[in-house]
């Protein structure tokens, strides 16, 4: 009975074997599936990365240019008003004082 029984598990072991070398075969190409597209991914995250720093870059840049053209705006801005400001005051103030 031992010997028959041994043998009984010799064989369904045996009829397992293959099933369990096709399974391992699944998994591993699913493994290389699984790693390529994990790659891919983090290709991808790499280059978003990337493209986020340059337009930070770029938007850091073009902000320090906005903020010197508005400064120098209001540089001019102010020279301007006190280039006029005799004019404007000595103008009509004058012609009012002339006529009363």
């Amino acid at each position: 009975m031992i010997i028959c029984t041994s043998c009984l598990a010799c064989q369904v072991f045996a009829s397992c074997c293959p099933l369990l070398f096709v399974f391992t075969e699944e998994d591993s190409k699913n493994l290389a599936r699984s790693q390529e597209l994990i790659d891919k991914l983090q290709a991808k995250v790499k280059s978003y990365n990337r493209q986020a720093e340059e337009a930070e870059e770029q938007a850091n840049s073009n902000l320090a240019k906005f903020r010197k053209i508005q400064h120098d705006l209001d540089n001019a801005e102010g020279r301007c008003h006190c280039q006029q400001a005799p004019c404007s005051h000595s103008g009509p103030s004058s012609q009012s004082n002339f006529r009363g």
